[in-house]
């Protein structure tokens, strides 16, 4: 076992402060999903809005 797994299992205030940045880091990880989702999203809709400038500026 390495030290601080050792650690984690043996202090319970380390363990505490290694959950709640884990618990932080998958905030992030769901935060960075939507953003990307949200991005692709914007994209097609730029998409549209230059596709149809273009057709009513013809």
């Amino acid at each position: 076992m390495t030290d601080f797994v050792t650690l984690r299992e043996t202090n319970p205030d380390f363990d505490d402060l290694c959950e709640a940045r884990d618990a932080i880091l998958r905030a992030i990880e769901m935060h960075q999903l939507s953003e990307e989702a949200l991005q692709e999203k914007l994209n097609e809709w730029d998409h549209k809005i230059k596709t149809k400038f273009v057709e009513l500026n013809q």
